[in-house]
């Protein structure tokens, strides 16, 4: 009698290995729908999809998508690599995940890397005014925050040996 285990992938320090490919891509020009996995531009779900991905960890394209996933995180417990969660205008007075408007990776000293509509792929401050009519900040958008698990599963497939690597969290 074979007893069938499942083999496990540990991605070590994957958060720091996301936020060095997400430098790569500094001043990458945004673009609202960006395709999904390429390089030439990003819009913000685009831009955490297309690192994620490459470590071979498949998310959602969307930022409201993207929000379903992970434990959600005390902005006083943040730590380098956790997805942050943002509103704005138009979605501060919506419900639920239809408030989400946009994603970026907390980096730790109150800064964040992101694809945003003013300079596309950048680092930017929570303090950092983004509304000049309104004297608006980062901060004053935020939503939540969220932390996915470092530990990911490999999942054999049923017909050969190749497999899937899926996050903990969708389940």
């Amino acid at each position: 009698m074979t007893i069938k285990t499942k083999p496990k992938l540990y991605i070590k320090n994957s958060s720091e290995k996301i936020i060095k490919e997400g430098y790569k891509y500094l001043s990458t020009p945004y673009r609202l729908g960006a395709k999904p996995f390429q390089t030439n531009e990003f819009d913000c779900s685009s831009f955490i999809q297309f690192l994620y991905g490459q470590l071979r960890i498949l998310l959602p394209r969307t930022s409201r998508e993207q929000s379903l996933l992970g434990e959600k995180i005390e902005k006083k417990q943040l730590k380098r690599g956790d997805l942050l969660f943002f509103t704005n205008r138009k979605g501060y007075r919506k419900k639920g995940i239809n408030r989400v408007a946009h994603i970026a990776i907390f980096l730790g000293d109150n800064k964040m890397l992101h694809s945003c509509r003013y300079k596309g792929v950048t680092v930017s401050e929570f303090t950092e005014i983004i509304n000049e009519n309104k004297q608006r900040r980062w901060i004053d958008y935020y939503l939540f925050a969220k932390r996915l698990p470092d530990y990911y599963e490999y999942i054999m497939g049923d017909n050969n040996n190749e497999g899937l690597a899926r996050s903990q969290s969708y389940r």
